[in-house]
């Protein structure tokens, strides 16, 4: 008799069991990953490097095993399109392409559902943001919306809605992540969740795991699966709904190929107050997350592994046999261990953790010390999990909570380097907008306007460097040393006071200027989470594109404060709504960029703008109790003008060298501004934006006058490398520059900074 053998893609943690099952039965066992270093690699007898999408590749390579396989499968990852393309390549049998194709794409999946006479949500699926937007206005649900994209799992690229305005930024989230740029947009449903695991073989299909699902919507978007209890605590009547609906999607799934459909399905369950079953999605595999390798077998004894395998050879398992309902040994239970965003100082689960009437399972550290946590938005990244056993729930949820206390997960944000940071963005910066340069300084920029380089020939962004770069500090090594500790940074910015004098310079256009090299929400959140860290507001601009400025807004709103920096629209009333928006959603304060007047990528969008008049300024301020300030003034008689149409902060720039290429950089003009504004408006605060590279810079600005400055392309390269953590250790290496310049001049206060301490 020919010795079996079976193709399981992925080695990774989920996949391991499964190699190991197959290969107990003495199957010939052939594992696919792109990771040469997946666990399970060593439990089969071959192994191939090829990523498990490549269809098309590991048909080529299998060429060179036909005879020594005769099933392909996998479990816990979304696999089943290249499956389908193995098995009707080497005429293998099970899944088909068009199986898997209505439970890959999730708009297809909708379809799919529906069409059989499965209760599902409003949806739509397009490429198209305007008209994602237009059928979320003419479909407005008072529990707001879900955007997904089309392909992926494990929650990527999931976002929930509030209001229509939201797709402003949850559109390129969700289609950031998905082929084609296609998603879905439904209605969103107050559920409970569940996730359901079943078998398919000679027309009969068999729940054999039924699971409570624990999701935590953080930051008030993103669906974060925190465990699953085995078995559900729903009612048995819940059960029976559960498999009736299962029933009809693999009835649905044979019609398909006018045969019963064999298999595995595994289904994510919505159940409405009333015990409305809503299937949310569903896989033609067995469920990941730890449910069909972990909980299952250990909730209820039975080798579910090996079930599956059996499937696979068109035989009724065994355990399916008996009554499956009413086999649960125990309660399972799966949770995850999280953290909030930072480098990992320590994390140890205790191995002599004991708790009475409760069993640790397993336990798993999916990080070490040094790694980067990131900022959760999906189910990928969570530090550990642990499965626990327990006679109730409770009981193994308080295992789980005093597991959880009495193990040492600590992170914080210790800053990368400067190194650190280019090595990291230069792997993720769209090489046609950013090179990454060493110094960024407008000389070797790999865009333009759009971009993130300047205008023209760059002379402007370059001499934003230059003019910096020919002051010198004056040493003076005669005076007393001062100690870190009693160094006063702390600056007034409008209404609020700056443990040191730095802010972020309002950058916006995450596609057109950066590439698509991050999102324009995770730009904007991450820079402000970042800054935050150090007690200091963010600023975030309002964009080319007229509903750019709701990404501002939801930014402000979760990070609790912040400046909106609008651009000089043609009709007031849009400048006004966006005030009126942003003081709503918390802000501190608002500014215009008077020189965006002329702004390249608001006239490729069509966006009119126009030439502000002190009444045209005073008139808006009187929309809002929030302050206001001017950024893009050069001249004294420009900055005397908006001083006096009520300014509380004017903001020296040449906007980056992006408007005019023969203007000078800020350094050469701040001090006579200073002077003359200061003369008439001595309480009205200067700040200084353009070119600043380091703590020294700072204080250059500050020696000139500035009562701080801005910093705008290297916070936006650091997001992009490593989200918070970049514009975090941008703003931690200026600050302790700043120290150490001001320690080495014996100076305890910026309020003593002076053009005395620097020379031309």
């Amino acid at each position: 008799m020919t010795k079996k053998g079976i193709v399981i893609l992925g080695a990774g943690l989920l996949q391991t069991p499964l190699i190991k099952a197959a290969k107990k039965r003495g199957w010939f066992v052939i594992s696919v990953d792109i990771n040469e270093n997946a666990p399970g690699i060593k439990a089969a007898d071959e192994f191939l490097k090829i990523s498990t999408r490549d269809a098309d590749g590991l048909i080529h390579a299998l060429r060179d095993y036909v005879g020594k396989f005769h099933h392909c499968g996998t479990l816990g990852t979304d696999m089943t399109a290249t499956i389908a393309s193995v098995n009707q390549a080497f005429e293998l049998g099970g899944l088909t392409i068009r199986q898997a194709e209505v439970t890959t794409h999730k708009g297809k999946m909708r379809q799919f559902l529906s069409a059989n006479g499965l209760k599902q949500p409003d949806f739509i699926i397009t490429n198209q943001k305007s008209i994602a937007q237009d059928w979320a206005i003419a479909n407005y649900s008072k529990n707001g919306f879900v955007i997904k994209p089309v392909h992926n799992m494990g929650a990527r690229g999931v976002m929930k809605l509030n209001r229509p305005e939201d797709l402003s930024f949850a559109f390129e989230y969700a289609s950031s992540h998905s082929i084609g740029g296609e998603i879905i947009l439904e209605e969103y449903i107050e559920a409970d969740e569940l996730s359901v695991d079943a078998l398919c073989v000679n027309g009969e299909t068999y729940i054999t795991g039924l699971a409570d699902r624990c999701i935590e919507i953080r930051q008030g978007r993103y669906f974060i699966e925190t465990g699953h209890t085995m078995p559900t605590q729903k009612n048995r009547r819940v059960h029976d709904k559960v498999l009736n609906e299962i029933r009809k999607i693999s009835q649905a799934l044979g019609d398909l190929e006018k045969s019963s459909y064999t298999g595995a399905l595994k289904g994510d369950i919505r159940l409405t107050s009333d015990e409305s079953v809503i299937v949310g999605e569903v896989a033609t595999r067995l469920s990941g997350g730890f449910m069909s390798t972990h909980t299952y077998p250990l909730a209820s004894g039975n080798d579910l592994l090996n079930a599956y395998l059996d499937v696979l050879e068109n035989k009724t398992p065994q355990m399916c046999l008996g009554n499956v309902n009413d086999i649960y040994q125990n309660v399972t239970i799966e949770r995850a261990f999280l953290s909030q965003p930072g480098r990992v100082e320590i994390f140890e689960i205790p191995n002599d953790f004991l708790y009475p009437e409760a069993i640790v399972q397993n336990t798993f550290i999916h990080c070490k010390s040094g790694d980067y946590i990131a900022s959760l938005q999906s189910n990928l990244g969570k530090p550990g999990n642990a499965v626990i056993s327990a006679s109730t729930l409770s009981i193994a949820e308080n295992c789980a909570s005093q597991l959880q206390s009495e193990s040492k997960l600590k992170v914080h944000l210790e800053p990368l380097t400067r190194k650190e940071i280019n090595q990291l963005a230069r792997e993720k910066f769209n090489k046609n907008y950013c090179h990454v340069c060493k110094i960024c300084d407008g000389i070797n920029c790999a865009s333009g306007v759009p971009g993130m380089g300047g205008t023209g020939k760059m002379k402007a962004f370059q001499d934003n460097l230059m003019a910096l770069g020919e002051i010198k500090l004056n040493y003076n090594r005669s005076k007393k040393h001062i100690n870190d500790q009693i160094i006063d940074t702390k600056a007034i910015f409008l209404n609020k006071t700056l443990p040191f004098p730095v802010l972020n310079a309002p950058i916006t256009g995450s596609i057109t200027n950066m590439g698509s090299s991050i999102t324009e929400y995770d730009h904007a959140i991450e820079i402000a989470m970042g800054m935050k860290e150090l007690g200091l507001p963010a600023m975030f601009g309002d964009g080319a594109s007229p509903d750019k400025y709701f990404t501002a807004i939801e930014a402000i709103r979760q990070s609790g404060g912040g400046f909106l920096v609008i651009k000089p629209r043609q009709d007031n009333d849009e400048i006004i709504r966006r005030v009126q928006d942003a003081e709503s959603a918390g802000a501190d304060g608002w500014g215009i960029d008077i020189d965006a007047v002329k702004l390249v990528t608001m006239e490729n969008k069509n966006q009119r703008m126009s030439k502000k008049s002190i009444q045209d300024l005073r008139k808006i301020s009187l929309k809002s109790k929030l302050p206001f300030f001017i950024k893009g003034v050069m001249t004294v008689e420009e900055s005397l003008e908006m001083a006096d149409a009520g300014a509380g902060a004017l903001i020296v720039s040449n906007h980056g060298g992006r408007i005019n290429d023969d203007q000078p950089g800020s350094a050469r003009v701040i001090g006579a501004i200073v002077t003359e504004v200061k003369k008439h408006y001595p309480e009205i605060q200067i700040f200084a934006d353009g070119g600043i590279r380091s703590g020294e810079d700072v204080f250059k600005m500050l020696a000139l006058g500035a009562d701080g400055v801005l910093v705008g392309r290297p916070i936006s390269i650091a997001a992009v490398a490593a989200a918070r953590l970049g514009a975090y250790s941008v703003l931690k290496t200026y600050f302790n520059e700043l120290q150490t310049t001001m320690k080495k001049l014996s100076l305890d206060s910026i309020s003593k900074i002076n053009s005395a301490h620097i020379t031309f």
